[in-house]
């Protein structure tokens, strides 16, 4: 997702991040912990995308006893990190999960657009992350992430557009994406986790845009429009997930997951 993220949030706040929170697994209260790219600020030009995740999420709330929250109310640790790769999503959840930052409700993870960007970006290839270390980092992610939450939500990156990079190569670099997102989608499916592709809604509007819209605020950090776009996609899938821990539940055994 642009700068991978980690998170937990009160119910209206946006989700989308690798984090740490308070909640059990048989809490009552529902916790979002996200994994993947940072918010970033509209027209930010750092090189670093940051993508603003899912926007309100209608979770039933009920007043709790004076002095005491709501009862369902959605608590979201934003982990965030601007610009940060795979590698970099590994440390975080593997240190947060580690540090006690678990169990969760809900883990929600994105990664993927910096891996492919930093290889075409003039003295950042270093920093490019390949198919193959990917999808390795990534399944070990997901294994440490399943292990610590009730339900896992991996949400695929966007396309991107013009000012990404040179225009000649935007279409190779949507193609090296789609193969990436392949490779999450795979790893999700494998580790029991749920699957969002929204790369393809994000190519389809943007070729059907009138003129002076776009998706972008320069070509990969998405603009309020793609924000609303991804929020779009995103939000059955977590509001379904968050609901499910909208009552009180079970207390569910972690799966243990070794590495």
């Amino acid at each position: 997702m642009h700068d991978p993220w980690v998170s937990t949030s009160p119910a209206g706040a946006p989700c989308g991040s690798a984090g740490s929170g308070p909640a059990s697994w048989n809490t009552c209260r529902p916790t979002c912990c996200d994994v993947g790219p940072d918010p970033a600020p509209a027209g930010r030009r750092d090189g670093d995308r940051g993508r603003v995740a899912t926007a309100r999420l209608p979770v039933p709330r009920r007043a709790g006893a004076p002095g005491r929250p709501s009862r369902h109310a959605l608590e979201h640790d934003n982990r965030a990190q601007g610009g940060a790769t795979i590698r970099d999503v590994r440390r975080i959840v593997h240190d947060t999960v580690k540090a006690g930052g678990a169990p969760y409700d809900v883990a929600v993870i994105g990664c993927g657009i910096n891996d492919v960007w930093r290889a075409h970006q003039a003295g950042r290839e270093a920093e490019g992350v390949g198919p193959e270390e990917f999808a390795d980092l990534y399944a070990r992610t997901l294994d440490v992430l399943v292990s610590a939450s009730k339900e896992v939500l991996c949400i695929g990156e966007t396309a991107v557009g013009a000012g990404a990079v040179d225009l000649g190569a935007v279409a190779e670099m949507n193609n090296t994406l789609a193969a990436y997102n392949t490779i999450a989608a795979a790893a999700a499916a494998t580790a029991g986790a749920r699957y969002v592709d929204v790369q393809q809604a994000f190519q389809n509007a943007a070729e059907n845009l009138p003129p002076g819209l776009s998706l972008w605020t320069d070509g990969v950090h998405l603009s309020e429009l793609g924000a609303t776009l991804l929020a779009r996609h995103v939000h059955p899938q977590l509001a379904r997930l968050v609901g499910t821990y909208s009552q009180p539940t079970q207390p569910v055994p972690a799966r243990r997951i070794d590495g």
